[in-house]
């Protein structure tokens, strides 16, 4: 398994938007999602309850399209 680290600045998982701005928290997502994708990933992982949230939310609409 390698290991690739997304830079700081392309990083953003925006769970936190979730309850006011749904809609962008969970367009930011699908972003993170089709990055990942784009580099092969077989995991995405992150230690904010939040973020982890979005994330699985993101992946769940990123897989319906």
């Amino acid at each position: 398994m390698d290991f690739i680290e997304v830079a700081r600045m392309h990083a953003a998982f925006c769970g936190g938007l979730k309850a006011g701005v749904s809609d962008l928290a969970l367009k930011i997502a699908q972003k993170r999602v089709a990055d990942a994708k784009l580099m092969n990933s077989d995991i995405i992982t992150n230690t904010v309850p939040f973020c982890r949230r979005n994330i699985m939310d993101g992946t769940n609409a990123w897989a319906r399209r």
